[in-house]
């Protein structure tokens, strides 16, 4: 919780979990390398799947009438479509913390679109 905060701070904005990963995975003393190979891939999979879903919300987006309406690209669920199953309430590389966050605001969410 003070990592994501820590860096919600230093970006002046509300991190993203996969900015938080990559915060929390590179080598301290050589930034632009991961700390191995499965967080590598892991990233490499997500910025291939956000790639995808963007050139699809965009082909959405033309697909209205007047194009006026563009749909947005959810960075967290892409995320955690990129991250496995969840292995004792935890998302791959963020902790349960994020893992519990994350279950209840996409819970309170659905539950509020099905009323």
């Amino acid at each position: 919780m003070k990592t994501k905060a820590r860096l919600s701070k230093s970006l002046d904005c509300k991190a993203t979990l996969a900015e938080t990963f990559k915060y929390t995975h590179m080598l301290k003393e050589n930034k632009v390398k991961f700390a191995n190979q499965r967080c590598q891939d892991h990233y490499e999979s997500y910025t291939q799947r956000l790639e995808a879903a963007t050139q699809q919300s965009q082909q959405n987006g033309k697909d209205t009438a007047n194009g006026s309406t563009a749909s947005v690209v959810d960075l967290d669920a892409v995320w955690c479509e990129t991250t496995s199953a969840a292995y004792k309430n935890r998302v791959y590389g963020l902790g349960s913390f994020f893992a519990i966050s994350f279950c209840n605001s996409t819970l309170s969410s659905s539950s509020a679109s099905a009323i």
